[in-house]
């Protein structure tokens, strides 16, 4: 399984003045994050930290102070106060996970691999302030109640999210599905005619017959009950 999480700022007294957050001293604060992800997360899962893990400055004291006391497998990117990471280290992850793709980073972005296509940008550094109405979720622990996210979790958030800005999605697909489904045929048929002659009378195996296509296209029409003529 994957979490995701953000903005832990472990070891950054800072962090509980400037966001409000329950602790009464960086010490109560850093247990209570460890406590909270390891409710949750296993021993076989993998986390991705989107940024602003720790207050620290060398890489080994990151992890002899944090890492190895939470539980799982850890990537850990790049966000606004990480100067323990080397510069080889990563601001972005990505992955295809059941079919959808989900991109990570600190910071929220406008557009992002894929989301023209629906894809998912999961981001941190805002602390809970900034709500946008596509695919993306603030990751971060202060908005989520100071716990890491699963993908379980977050694919059901996304379900009740409206697309992406100019994703190519069907138009009114859910309000007219027939009405759809022609246009898309009829889409078809001209990208096809405007392929018919391409290959030129000494490549016929390139051309295409626009008569049996339109054919084709009827035949479905029918089975639609849809006029598919041109």
């Amino acid at each position: 399984m994957y979490f995701f999480t953000a903005d832990e700022h472990y070891g950054h007294a800072a962090a509980i003045k400037y966001n409000n957050r329950p602790f009464a001293s960086v010490e109560e604060m850093d247990a209570g994050l460890i406590r909270k992800f390891n409710e949750v997360v296993s021993a076989h899962d993998t986390t991705i930290h989107a940024g602003d893990f720790c207050w620290l400055n060398k890489k080994k004291n990151v992890y002899e102070t944090y890492v190895k006391k939470l539980n799982g497998n850890h990537l850990l990117l790049v966000g606004s106060h990480d100067h323990w990471q080397p510069d080889s280290a990563k601001y972005i992850w990505r992955k295809r996970i059941d079919g959808i793709l989900v991109v990570v980073g600190h910071y929220a972005m406008r557009t992002w691999e894929c989301s023209h296509y629906n894809s998912w940008q999961l981001f941190g550094h805002s602390h809970g302030r900034l709500v946008l109405e596509s695919k993306q979720y603030d990751v971060g622990v202060d908005n989520n109640n100071y716990y890491p996210v699963s993908f379980d979790q977050i694919k059901k958030i996304m379900e009740s999210k409206p697309d992406n800005p100019g994703s190519f999605q069907l138009d009114n697909a859910k309000e007219k599905p027939d009405k759809t489904v022609e246009n898309l045929l009829k889409k078809i048929i001209e990208s096809l005619g405007h392929y018919s002659d391409i290959g030129g009378p000494d490549t016929p195996y390139i051309k295409t017959d626009d008569e049996m296509i339109q054919q084709c296209v009827n035949s479905l029409g029918n089975e639609l009950g849809l006029d598919l003529r041109k």
